[in-house]
């Protein structure tokens, strides 16, 4: 167990990819759904989107 543990820490520090930092996910309000769904469907959504689903 013990060396997965470090095999873990270091795949999410020096051996993760740098190209993975950034702009892989997208975070949405529901309101904008429908408009992210368009663009999905689409093709010009890259990597993730997000649905923050907060009651105000």
């Amino acid at each position: 167990m013990e060396t997965r543990l470090r095999v873990w820490e270091r795949l999410a520090s020096d051996l993760k990819p740098r190209h993975l930092d950034g702009g892989l996910a997208n975070e949405i309000r529901l309101e904008q759904l429908p408009g992210a769904l368009e663009q999905i469907l689409e093709g010009q959504v890259r990597g993730r989107t997000i649905v923050a689903m907060q009651r105000e």
